[in-house]
């Protein structure tokens, strides 16, 4: 550890959210701002099986919906500016969630 400065990830975060990063999808708050509201659209439409057995749905999140958000989230960076990587992302994180839905479908 002595050598490396404390604080250096600091800056190394200091320079990515204010580099290239913001000048390709734009401002965070925009960026958030649209992840936010299709996430909200994904968590309002989950299935009721998915839900508390009240009917609610502010069921915990499983680690299917990381893969369905994470994929929501790289659709909604694509939306600003196309990079392969979002859309190679988008399908790796898919492809994940296929798989986990293959293996619960086998187990039942």
């Amino acid at each position: 550890m002595s050598d490396i400065k404390r604080g250096s990830v600091l800056l190394d975060a200091h320079t990515v959210i204010n580099g290239e990063r913001q000048d390709v999808y734009g401002s965070p708050e925009d960026s958030f701002a649209l992840i936010a509201k299709y996430w909200n659209v994904y968590l309002k439409s989950r299935p009721r099986d998915r839900a508390y057995p009240t009917g609610h749905k502010d069921a915990p999140l499983e680690k299917s919906d990381v893969a369905m958000m994470m994929t929501l989230f790289k659709i909604a960076r694509e939306a600003n500016q196309h990079k392969t990587d979002n859309i190679c992302d988008a399908c790796g994180y898919l492809g994940i969630y296929a798989d986990m839905e293959s293996a619960k479908e086998g187990s039942e």
